[in-house]
């Protein structure tokens, strides 16, 4: 739909689906969710990568460029007006949804060697890539250390890789690990945002593996099965 909308230049793109739009979580999991009104496209693009699945990863892809928005509406209840996702414009700071991707492992590289050899990063990188495993989110990084999320599928083959062509370096996964990832904007504009979200899973008693902040949101890496009681 999104590549048609795009070859015709139209006005908008509508997804009809069997929810009423985008929702602040997954409600199949979560009673209390809400509706979003709307959303950018790297917002909807993150949210896709980590598990929501309203829109696939690639729907935006041909008419991000052209600023063409889409609408996701419910196929049963067509008199709702949706979810827009289209250019950042106005949109407010703070989180927008939350979602989570199961299934995941925790490879940690380590080596003294790596002390003031940014190439090394992209030869981890480069040989995950030759495992056909796309690092999910890297979560940690310093002069002698580098972590990253993989598929836990693809664990076995990226350890054996680097074990492989990096002798002297130190390889370790962590498997049955999980991402929950709040999106938004303005993240780092509110400095209270990462340590709301620590707090509600540590009144829950769930462990926070390791944790990345940024502009578009945090992700805290969590037990698979702790995953969607975290969420």
């Amino acid at each position: 739909a999104t590549v048609i909308g795009a070859a015709l230049d139209c006005l908008e793109v509508t997804i009809y689906t069997d929810v009423d739009g985008v929702l602040t979580a997954d409600p199949r999991l979560v009673s209390s969710t809400r509706l979003v009104p709307s959303l950018s496209y790297a917002e909807a693009a993150r949210l896709s990568w980590f598990g929501a699945k309203v829109l696939h990863p690639r729907t935006l892809i041909p008419i991000a460029p052209r600023n063409i928005p889409v609408r996701v509406r419910n196929t049963f209840r067509p008199h709702l007006r949706g979810t827009v996702v289209g250019s950042e414009g106005q949109m407010p700071s703070g989180a927008r949804a939350i979602t989570v991707r199961r299934h995941l492992a925790l490879v940690t590289v380590e080596s003294t060697d790596m002390f003031g050899a940014p190439e090394n990063a992209g030869q981890v990188f480069a040989l995950a890539a030759r495992a056909g495993a796309a690092p999910v989110a890297i979560c940690s990084s310093s002069g002698h250390h580098l972590s990253f999320v993989v598929e836990e599928s693809a664990a076995d083959s990226v350890v054996s890789l680097l074990q492989h062509d990096m002798g002297s370096w130190r390889v370790r996964c962590r498997s049955d690990v999980a991402v929950c990832a709040c999106i938004g904007s303005g993240f780092t504009v509110d400095p209270m945002s990462p340590g709301r979200a620590i707090t509600a899973l540590a009144r829950e008693r769930i462990p926070v593996i390791t944790q990345g902040v940024s502009e578009q949101g945090i992700t805290l890496l969590v037990e698979d099965q702790d995953s969607e009681r975290a969420l």
